[in-house]
């Protein structure tokens, strides 16, 4: 149930609306869908299911935002190289937590049920995932980037927010590691065997 969850809100990051308006949501979500949905199976070579999921976190995660607030002071302090050594190594673990749930054949359908405002900038979503039992509806959370894009910052199933989870475990381990970016780093390059620099 855990692995069909998280599988679950990997579907739902993928599938986040472009605006509010209803029709170009839907316009977004087919189209985002069915690119998320053509990595699942396991027909699908790995090298390519990897490839695949790069290129949708690397367009559609908002690491930019998203860094500074999982991170908090720590993030402040660090240099602009430890910066960026961090947003490379969560996007991998990102990739490597879930493309391989994506090796299962599930007949999946995503479908928007309610899109509304959230802040001047931001949009909560939710949306029915069919084909999935078991999971209820699953909500996100889009932000618009500053050069008028939209990305997710957020998702949230069976009441737990991924942005919260993860939050809460990155700065726990800075705790113990005396607020060391750069052990974090390491941490997360040592669980998708990404080479050190």
């Amino acid at each position: 149930m855990i692995r069909i969850g998280l599988l679950a809100g990997f579907l739902a990051f993928a599938a986040a609306p472009a605006a509010a308006d209803e029709e170009e949501v839907a316009r977004y979500v087919d189209s985002l869908s069915d690119q998320t949905l053509a990595l699942l199976g396991e027909d699908i070579p790995e090298d390519e299911r990897l490839e695949g999921f790069r290129a949708l976190i690397d367009r559609h995660l908002a690491t930019e935002a998203l860094a500074p607030a999982l991170l908090g002071p720590v993030w402040e302090r660090a240099a602009p190289e430890e910066q960026e050594a961090f947003r490379d190594a969560f996007e991998e673990s990102m990739i490597a937590q879930f493309a391989p749930m994506f090796e299962q054949d599930v007949d999946v359908e995503v479908a928007v049920r309610d899109v509304e405002p959230r802040d001047p900038r931001g949009y909560n979503a939710e949306l029915d995932l069919e084909g999935i039992h078991g999971i209820p509806t699953v909500a996100v959370h889009v932000i618009e980037t500053n050069d008028s894009r939209y990305q997710v910052a957020d998702v949230t199933f069976g009441g737990i927010r991924m942005f919260y989870v993860l939050r809460q475990e990155y700065r726990a381990y800075l705790n113990r590691h005396g607020g060391d970016i750069m052990a974090l780093v390491e941490e997360l390059r040592d669980r998708t065997d990404l080479p050190s620099n």
